[in-house]
């Protein structure tokens, strides 16, 4: 609710109790006394403190730690050599910055990698992963959603496969008891070195041999308890964040040296703008957008807010376009129907993927740059931004649609359009 305009919010509140509550409702304050107002407003008051306090402490605790600087491989010019785009003047500073963290200074490293979609901020973690598992340590690379995870999978597989020694595994929901087990049984033998996966790798059962770096990408995007658990692991790791939208407690970290940062604000010199045009929804207008990529041998993204709309969707754009394959992509299907619906549309089987915003992170198709945004009113910023930067990957213009229908909630559909020259 928190993301939605005030107006908006007011029509779905629900009167008496929250949504997901199934016990009894809960009292409400009277006017006429304010005590109990104020004690939740203590209570909420010392609970943020506490939090607070413990946080500096996990920090403090950080800076305390101390662990033998990596040793630089004899094959990291080699593994350089062999990204097959030219560094953009960030991505160099980046590199440098956690060489130095890695090889140089004594505390486990905590930095944050702030940077644009496409900007190249996986190539940076990558790097840091080959220093880590060159010196004979293990790399957990943290992804919030199974479709991130199995595309840092796919990266990461394709990147060391030159190195027989660096074996990648990917670990996630999707997979069954026994598989679990088996990579469980490597990952603890210590034969397993980078492991990519989702919130499964936080799992109790999870006891890794010699844990040296551990990468979380999209920290905002992960839970309470999940956060806690990461937290748990940075008191004594190397740890890279990676994040194009970093939560204002990430960056206030950040800013005030507690955690170290690298901003990488230099687009890929290949990289075109992406286009992007708001518009009250019309059924014309996004036939039209659709077939204009269609017709130049693109693909598309057809994104809507709700589950419940990818039906309607779906129907609509079968009738228009009867001839052209779809698949749809959200939170609530099986995983493994998930990956086999994004692999098709990778590999250009399906042309339009309709879905929610279950794509908006870490999505690489560079022939999909067109994306069709309908009720983008509901959408968060962050969102917007993130959903927008699936597109012009791949040196061809990509175009966004933000398409409304309460023409009284654009200001953050305004804020993506005005800063569309980013991209």
């Amino acid at each position: 609710m928190a993301k939605l305009a005030v107006d908006q919010a007011a029509r779905m509140l629900y009167r008496y109790n929250l949504p997901h509550e199934k016990k009894r409702p809960r009292n409400l304050s009277k006017l006429n006394d304010p005590s109990t107002w104020e004690k939740r407003r203590l209570k909420g008051k010392l609970a943020v403190q506490k939090m607070v306090v413990n946080l500096m402490e996990l920090y403090l605790q950080r800076m305390r730690q101390r662990r033998p600087p990596y040793r630089k491989p004899e094959a990291m010019d080699q593994f350089a050599s062999e990204f097959p785009y030219e560094p953009t003047p960030d991505q160099n500073q980046a590199f440098i910055d956690i060489e130095n963290d890695l090889t140089e200074r004594e505390t486990p490293m905590d930095r944050l990698i702030c940077g644009d979609v496409g900007f190249g901020k996986t190539e940076v973690a990558m790097r840091a992963i080959f220093i880590v598992v060159s010196t004979g340590y293990q790399a957990m690379v943290l992804a919030p959603t199974v479709i991130l995870a199995n595309q840092h999978y796919d990266v990461m597989s394709e990147r060391f496969s030159n190195y027989p020694d660096i074996k990648v595994a990917i670990f996630s929901g999707a997979q069954s008891k026994d598989e679990k087990d088996e990579l469980i049984t490597k990952i603890t033998n210590g034969h397993l070195q980078i492991i990519v996966g989702t919130h499964a790798l936080l799992t109790e059962r999870m006891a890794y041999n010699n844990l040296g770096l551990l990468v979380v990408d999209e920290e905002q995007k992960f839970g309470v308890q999940q956060k806690e658990k990461i937290a748990s692991f940075k008191a004594s790791i190397d740890v890279l964040t990676l994040s194009a939208t970093p939560i204002p407690r990430t960056l206030y970290l950040a800013l005030t040296g507690f955690r170290d940062a690298s901003l990488m604000s230099t687009p890929p010199p290949e990289r075109v703008a992406v286009k992007t045009y708001v518009s009250a929804f019309s059924r014309e207008s996004a036939l039209s957008a659709i077939k204009l990529e269609l017709k130049r041998g693109g693909q598309v993204f057809y994104v809507v807010p709700r589950i419940k709309a990818i039906d309607d969707v779906l129907q609509f754009l079968k009738d228009s376009l009867p001839d052209v394959p779809m698949a749809i992509a959200h939170g609530k299907k099986v995983s493994k129907n998930i990956q086999l619906a994004m692999e098709k549309f990778s590999c250009g089987e399906i042309k339009i993927l309709v879905c929610t915003h279950i794509i908006e992170s870490g999505i690489d198709i560079p022939n999909a740059n067109t994306m069709i945004v309908q009720y983008a009113e509901l959408f968060g910023l962050a969102q917007l931004y993130q959903l927008r930067g699936r597109v012009g990957r791949s040196g061809r213009e990509g175009f966004t649609y933000l398409f409304y229908t309460d023409k009284s909630l654009l200001s953050r559909i305004a804020m993506v359009s005005c800063c569309s020259s980013a991209l």
